[in-house]
């Protein structure tokens, strides 16, 4: 009602007054029909708009205001606190008699009606200007009123005696009616009763535990094959539970669930193999209540669809269910996949657009996501929240595996002569490694000397690339295949081998080649989007174009000629960013 206060200010006690709105805006519509009308009146130097103030200077304007005015014309049954604050400050008010103010006495307040005129207002404002007494009369009786009915201590003794009536009077009793139900016949079978009080605790009781975040490790926790993927689960559960420890954190609690089992359960005994525990905690059904967050942090394209019923239910009681997205490759590129991957991708894409967030870990990785949706599911753009986050890139020492390769010598000799290029990932049909190989051997036929490793467990659809490896003149030679490397060796060849190669046609984003930054190493990679947005972040990248093997071996010479023999204790160019500093951007996007 500021148009209408403005309206009988106006009228009355304007050219002997200011008028003062203390607080932001609010509807930014009204607020601004408010400001053209007093700009357009030729008062605007006598009105005031504070917009968002400090309670320091809250106060002050409580401290120099002459008369308090407090309107509504619509309730939902509040009390309002700006109007105490007048009385407890000794301004007296004038407001109307509508929702809670109606049952104010008439004595502490200057009452209008609930609907008042415009001349009704102005007549109040011009008595309360002129009225020393009546405004003296008013703060009295209104900090008396204050003293002796809303004193913190008794109101906090009135919330007790409610609170303790509702559960001790036999009415509220929930432990009683319990029983009474159970002692009636209304439960048919023996386990009836052990699903209503399920329904009853998912449903009716308040929790006061700690929020709750519920990760989903369902691959991970049944078998680590320590793919690219795994390892981000892993960096990403360890930094929340560190990021989480302390009064002020939230409670994280790894979850699973299985082919047939229709519910998630607690990774107890995966999360003693984890974290070393000295004994074996149990896995036991979760009980996520109101305001706990599920976050779909493992990919699980067979499983999560299982789950959608339970899912929805989790969402329909207030639980917060969001998924992280590495990439819809099998959707968006099925050319690469094997028959069948798109239609399990598909239901697990149906399922986990149903809930408030996925969290892509690249912006390319995203505007797919959001291309996808709008073709397929458009009717869910307007609720669904998109959101992308930067993953860490530091090689922890925690979990990491150790080993030599049978070829290492060979490999370290090619290191310490720089002329070593490494690519690593998946043997699989996007990666580009048949591209590789055939630019290689057009680079061997004209005798350059330059030797690549191939580093990553054999995929799918590649049966026939890997007997063209093996087969190859330069295998054991210029031309190595590590199907089972370990992280201590793997970390070994990004500090001393020359560079990286990257050709993957399609990506979500690329750990090897962000991991290789730790040390500075020099990529070569295809100018994919999702390498370039990554090429924003860290500067060791060059980008090649093209799929002919003779451009790509151009390119590729050119590259090698500007690189400088590595010294590996330098570390050009290198960046890290930590994984508990990635997790704790992540859980702000999460909560936010």
């Amino acid at each position: 009602m500021n148009l209408f206060l403005f309206d009988a200010w106006s009228r009355s006690i304007s050219s002997r007054s200011k008028l003062v709105f203390v607080g932001p805006s609010g509807d930014e519509d009204y607020a601004k029909e408010l400001k053209k009308k007093v700009n357009e009146s030729g008062k605007s130097d006598r009105v005031i708009f504070t917009g968002w103030v400090s309670d320091e200077d809250y106060k002050h304007w409580l401290g120099v205001a002459t008369v308090g005015v407090q309107l509504r014309m619509r309730s939902r049954g509040e009390t309002s606190a700006s109007l105490f604050d007048c009385f407890a400050n000794g301004v007296p008010v004038i407001v109307n008699s509508h929702g809670d103010m109606t049952d104010f006495p008439e004595d502490i307040v200057y009452k209008l009606k609930g609907k008042p005129s415009i001349s009704e207002l102005a007549e109040a404002l011009q008595l309360l200007t002129d009225n020393s007494d009546l405004r003296s009369n008013l703060k009295a009786k209104a900090i008396k009123y204050l003293i002796n009915r809303h004193s913190p201590v008794d109101c906090a003794k009135q919330y007790f005696s409610a609170i303790e009536g509702f559960y001790s009077h036999n009415h509220y009793n929930l432990p009683l009616k319990i029983t009474r139900l159970s002692d009636s016949n209304i439960f048919q079978t023996e386990n009836e009763l052990d699903h209503f009080i399920n329904a009853l605790l998912k449903t009716c009781l308040p929790s006061f535990r700690t929020k709750t975040i519920y990760i989903d490790v369902s691959e991970i926790s049944r078998g680590d094959i320590r793919t690219g993927i795994q390892r981000v689960v892993r960096n990403i559960l360890r930094a929340f539970a560190e990021n989480n420890v302390g009064y002020n954190g939230l409670r994280i609690e790894p979850v699973y669930t299985t082919q047939n089992a229709n519910q998630y359960f607690c990774a107890g005994a995966f999360l003693s193999r984890f974290l070393g525990l000295p004994y074996t905690l149990d896995d036991k059904p979760i009980e996520p209540k109101t305001g706990d967050i599920f976050l779909g942090l493992d990919l699980q394209p067979t499983l999560t669809p299982r789950r959608k019923k339970l899912l929805m239910e989790m969402d329909a009681r207030g639980v917060r269910i969001q998924f992280v997205v590495y990439d819809i490759l099998p959707l968006t590129h099925r050319e690469y996949f094997s028959p069948g991957v798109y239609n399990h991708f598909f239901s697990w894409f149906e399922t986990i657009s149903l809930f408030e967030k996925l969290l892509c870990i690249s912006e390319t990785t995203k505007k797919e996501v959001e291309r996808f949706l709008k073709v397929f599911f458009p009717e869910r753009m307007k609720r669904i929240k998109l959101r992308s986050f930067l993953l860490g890139n530091e090689i922890t020492e925690t979990d990491a595996s150790k080993g030599q390769p049978k070829e290492a010598e060979s490999i370290r000799r090619l290191m310490k002569e720089n002329n070593l290029f490494a690519t690593v990932g998946t043997i699989e049909p996007r990666k580009g490694h048949k591209e590789l190989l055939k630019v290689f051997d057009l680079l061997w036929n004209k005798g350059e000397t330059a030797a690549i490793v191939f580093i990553g467990k054999i995929g799918w659809e590649v049966d026939g690339l890997i007997k063209e490896i093996r087969k190859n003149k330069m295998f054991g030679n210029r031309l190595f295949w590590l199907d089972s490397c370990s992280d201590e060796f793997l970390l070994e060849v990004y500090k001393k081998a020359s560079g990286l190669l990257v050709s993957s046609l399609a990506e979500g984003y690329s750990l090897p080649i962000v991991e290789s930054q730790n040390f500075g190493m020099p990529v070569f990679a295809r100018g994919i989007p999702v390498f370039r947005e990554i090429g924003s972040v860290y500067e060791n990248i060059t980008f090649y174009e093209g799929d002919e093997p003779e451009d790509v071996a151009n390119q590729f010479l050119e590259w090698k000629s500007s690189l400088k023999a590595r010294n590996h204790h330098e570390k050009k160019g290198s960046k890290t960013i930590c994984w508990k500093k990635a997790t704790k951007d992540l859980q702000k996007i999460i909560i936010d």
